[in-house]
């Protein structure tokens, strides 16, 4: 059962706001990825791009792996004998 575009950005909207973000996804991929372009799916899209995780995490985690490793390092060779 598939809902108007309009219904179906009301209601995503209101799951957003609510904090349901896989139930936002399931209704909004389908009208995200129609062919004939149209401020819905426009509209779809933004809301999509907002649940995305943010692209500098993976650079932050692995300059976090890296920090730990360096300290980690340094610790071992200035130990105590």
């Amino acid at each position: 059962m598939t809902q108007p575009p309009s219904e179906a950005l009301e209601q995503a909207r209101a799951l957003l706001e609510g904090g349901n973000y896989a139930e936002v996804r399931r209704l909004l991929r389908p009208l995200a990825d129609e062919q004939a372009a149209s401020p819905e799916q426009e509209e779809a899209r933004a809301l999509l791009a907002r649940i995305e995780p943010d692209p500098w995490i993976g650079y932050l985690l692995l300059l976090t792996f890296l920090l730990l490793c360096a300290v980690t390092a340094f610790a071992y060779s200035h130990g105590h004998p």
